[in-house]
């Protein structure tokens, strides 16, 4: 795969010096569960200090997938249905009545009716443990759910982090658990995804993994987690607060791919399809859901940014590929565009 190979380290190198991004990563996984992987660039703006092939990035919404996986098993062991109805699900939270008519399917495709984000006073909720995490969670999802949905459930396609966050706590609800606690269990280790963790990636210090940084035309300005939060609040992390390393995200997309294959069992064969079937807006659980000329078929697909992170990630059945793009620069339509172009010409390798 000598051409593949030297094909995504030219990419990466001309994306990162183009677009001026502090680094890029690009990973292929095609066919035998090989993985192909570059890397460029440097983990902070005026750092000396290359990336590296097993360094962790961000990953954003593609969070959201995640999410959809692991209620994916709650629904395979009997736990759930996709269809119940969130008002049974939340049954210590005083709803809304309009709310009765809406479900987890609702939520996972973004027409619950929910506005996009949580008041941003949840963004400096900081808890010291996963039980006043959980709690925390369910004292907003209660505000929340107290005023009615912006549209009927099932009407509209309005993206919502607060959705998903609202599943994260379903999950929580139903299992005793902490939403994070809950994935590592039943999702990252079973797939052994050992980068995989939530937050902003940490080392031992600030030059240890990259970092995001905020981008304001040519200006880059690193957020550095070792002084300040440099992400999300963990109210959301159902939503997008993952990261993982090249390789690791791949290995997870190629979970899907295998299971929209028909060949992994990690899922029951028809909550696969289901995951990945879109309902309105080409949106799917988790996923979006389009046909593109250049990849011979569908393309199923998410990205993810906390406005100073970008990550795509790809999944190709018809080439029977994955593709996964990174950087820590958070400037998302250049990001999103180059990307794209990107996967456009690996597709155009004879080897896909």
């Amino acid at each position: 795969m000598f051409i593949l190979r030297q094909l995504i380290s030219e990419l990466a190198n001309q994306i990162r010096e183009r677009e001026r991004f502090t680094a890029v990563g690009i990973a292929v996984g095609h066919k035998d569960n090989l993985i192909e992987s570059a890397v460029s660039g440097v983990r902070r703006h005026k750092s000396t200090v290359p990336v590296e092939l097993a360094d962790k990035w961000h990953i954003g919404s593609i969070t959201k997938s995640i999410t959809a996986t692991v209620l994916g098993r709650l629904v395979d062991s009997g736990t759930l249905k996709f269809d119940s109805a969130i008002s049974d699900l939340l049954p210590d939270i005083s709803i809304h009545p309009l709310w009765e008519e809406c479900s987890l399917e609702h939520l996972l495709t973004h027409t619950s009716g929910l506005p996009a984000n949580f008041p941003m006073k949840s963004q400096k909720i900081d808890p010291k443990t996963t039980r006043e995490l959980v709690l925390a969670r369910r004292d907003l999802i209660q505000e929340i759910l107290t005023k009615p949905p912006k549209t009927p459930s099932g009407s509209a396609f309005l993206y919502s982090n607060l959705g998903y966050a609202i599943i994260g706590h379903i999950i929580e609800t139903q299992t005793d658990s902490c939403y994070e606690e809950w994935v590592r269990e039943q999702l990252f280790e079973p797939l052994g995804l050992d980068s995989a963790g939530f937050g902003p990636p940490l080392g031992l210090g600030p030059d240890d993994q990259p970092m995001g940084h905020y981008s304001v035309l040519w200006c880059r300005k690193p957020a550095n987690p070792f002084e300040g939060r440099a992400d999300n609040g963990p109210i959301i992390s159902a939503a997008g607060r993952a990261h993982m390393n090249l390789h690791d995200i791949v290995t997870y997309g190629r979970r899907h791919l295998d299971g929209e294959l028909g060949v992994d069992p990690f899922l029951n064969s028809d909550t696969w399809k289901k995951v990945h079937k879109p309902i309105m807006n080409d949106y799917a659980y988790g996923w979006v859901n389009t046909v593109r000329d250049w990849a011979g078929g569908p393309v199923i697909w998410h990205n993810g940014s906390n406005m100073i992170w970008y990550a795509l990630l790809m999944l190709l059945p018809k080439k029977n590929a994955v593709l996964a793009f990174v950087t820590n620069n958070g400037a998302i339509r250049k990001a999103e565009k180059a990307f794209i172009q990107a996967a456009k010409q690996i597709c155009g390798v004879g080897c896909l």
